[in-house]
């Protein structure tokens, strides 16, 4: 497929200005108002910057649902050596592959946020995959619901984006991008409108309204396989994914 720009790090060489609005989750950063940083010293760019260098990723994540789920050395990774590997087996006996994923909240004094991801797929199933996204807890279970999100869908074999919204509908929006090459995905969460928009690299794919509920719900970011119905193997790696308050 065409190859995909990837656009710059998003882990800068300098401290940027302090974000708006004060919002402090745990993102690694130093005391005394430092400018969150990676483990391997490079200045973070946003509130939570991760590039999965050292075992330490684990202690800024709930990894309840991460079963196994871990780094691993990254050829080409976008910084520094390792990533976040996903292995994902096909259905076997009838049974799909249990989903796992790992999870980041993000207050609700975030009311704008930006979370990005870069994404390389080292091995392509086909199947049902839902990657990367923002979605809020399904009640009473361990489980994810509402969820905006970047999935493999089965239907289509191709990547594409999806989102509840206000109304009855259900936005699905397909993109070409093949993620041979380590790309760009970025979603953008308003939640006074509410609107979400997807970005893959630096181009915008969609926007759309979302369901008013959005405005005061309990939010958190997904990375992994969050739901996993995947007829061949998979082998997908994560890298640098941060979090920013936009102002």
């Amino acid at each position: 497929g065409a190859s995909i720009w990837l656009g710059c790090s998003p882990f800068s060489s300098a401290p940027p200005a302090p974000d708006a609005g004060g919002a402090q989750p745990d993102g690694g950063g130093g005391a005394d108002g430092a400018v969150p940083s990676t483990e391997g010293g490079a200045a973070c760019g946003g509130l939570l910057c991760e590039d999965f260098e050292a075992e330490g990723w684990k202690t800024r994540w709930d990894v309840t649902q991460a079963l196994g789920l871990d780094r691993a050395t990254a050829i080409g990774a976008p910084s520094g050596s390792y990533a976040l590997s996903l292995d994902v087996r096909a259905a076997s006996g009838g049974s799909f592959p249990p989903a796992r994923w790992i999870a980041y909240p993000l207050p609700k004094s975030l009311r704008r946020v930006t979370v990005r991801a870069y994404i390389r797929v080292f091995t392509r199933g086909q199947g049902e995959l839902d990657l990367f996204g923002i979605a809020t807890p399904e009640q009473g279970t361990a489980g994810l619901s509402n969820a905006v999100t970047f999935v493999h869908g089965s239907s289509t074999n191709m990547f594409r984006f999806e989102a509840p919204r206000d109304g009855t509908d259900f936005l699905r929006q397909d993109v070409g991008a093949t993620l041979e090459d380590w790309t760009l995905v970025t979603i953008s969460l308003d939640r006074d409108l509410p609107q979400a928009t997807f970005r893959i690299a630096q181009d915008i794919i969609q926007s759309g309204r979302m369901p008013a509920a959005w405005k005061d719900a309990d939010l958190s970011l997904v990375v992994g396989a969050a739901w996993s119905q995947p007829t061949s193997d998979w082998r997908i790696m994560f890298d640098d994914v941060t979090v920013s308050a936009d102002e």
